[in-house]
């Protein structure tokens, strides 16, 4: 995955706004990459919570 330059002036300019803290732009592509990073993973998880569901709900309609 890239972070365009555009993305990082854009998360630094979020980032000074929520936080009144500058960064730097390696700063903020490392702050950036890690929130990436953190949301990939709630969505994996996010998803096979989702597909059990599914499955739960066919397996309990099947057996009904």
């Amino acid at each position: 995955m890239q972070i365009t330059d555009e993305k990082i002036r854009k998360f630094q300019k979020i980032y000074k706004r929520k936080t009144g803290e500058d960064l730097t732009e390696a700063e903020a592509l490392n702050e950036c990459t890690q929130l990436v990073q953190t949301l990939v993973v709630i969505f994996k998880e996010m998803a096979k919570m989702a597909n059990a569901e599914k499955l739960l709900k066919t397996n309990t309609n099947n057996n009904v």
